[in-house]
């Protein structure tokens, strides 16, 4: 979950666990935007995931990217449609995540591990 210094909230589900270090195919997984009401669903073999650290999460073709030090830059960004509808389906326009602009700087960011049995 992503809270931006703007104000928005968007964020992903994975279905393993983060820090697991090292790439899978993860076909489950969602992005989401609270603000918008939406859920982006991944496209079937297309969505490699690297969550190998703890101080980013790296979705290849990223409709995410949460960069090194996220707290205090804004290297952060969402992508453009074309890019991000190879791995989810459903953006519209470009940077839509976060309000149609690529950067953001992170204000708040929550993780949470939820067990399914």
């Amino acid at each position: 979950m992503i809270k931006t210094k703007k104000g928005l909230r968007f964020g992903v589900f994975l279905k393993i666990a983060f820090g697991n270090e090292n790439i899978i195919k993860d076909n489950k997984c969602f992005v989401f935007s609270l603000d918008l009401k939406k859920i982006y669903n991944s496209n079937p073999g297309n969505t490699n995931i690297n969550n190998g650290t703890s101080n980013y999460l790296n979705l290849y073709n990223q409709p995410i990217y949460i960069n090194n030090n996220c707290l205090s830059n804004n290297g952060s960004y969402t992508c453009s449609k074309s890019k991000a509808n190879v791995s989810f389906s459903g953006f519209e326009k470009d940077y839509e995540l976060n309000n149609y602009e690529k950067n953001f700087e992170v204000e708040e960011m929550e993780t949470f591990q939820i067990k399914f049995e």
